[in-house]
């Protein structure tokens, strides 16, 4: 499911047929909603500010849980080098999710 998608279905209904401007910087998206060309769909975390500021308003419901994922990757060959130990250490012990 996309995310808005999943989006439109947590807010009781069902995404609208036709398609708008896609992005894939949150920068962009936030500055083309403040500049009232549409409406983004992010974090609301990375549009703090903006929300504070009265620049930009959350719609409806407020937050939908994402269910994407990211994935840690690394070259085979470094998979022993101190700073990727350190850090694959402490994500997979330390970091816990924010949901």
């Amino acid at each position: 499911m996309e995310a808005w998608d999943a989006w439109f279905e947590a807010q009781g209904g069902a995404r609208p047929a036709t398609e708008g401007m896609q992005m894939d910087q949150f920068s962009t998206m936030i500055e083309t909603a403040i500049g009232g060309l549409g409406i983004a769909l992010l974090p609301d975390y990375l549009a703090q500010v903006e929300i504070a500021e009265s620049r930009l308003h959350p719609i409806l419901r407020p937050a939908v849980p994402g269910l994407g994922a990211y994935w840690f990757v690394w070259p085979v060959d470094a998979h022993q080098s101190a700073p990727l130990v350190a850090f694959r250490d402490w994500i997979t012990q330390d970091a816990t999710p924010a949901f």
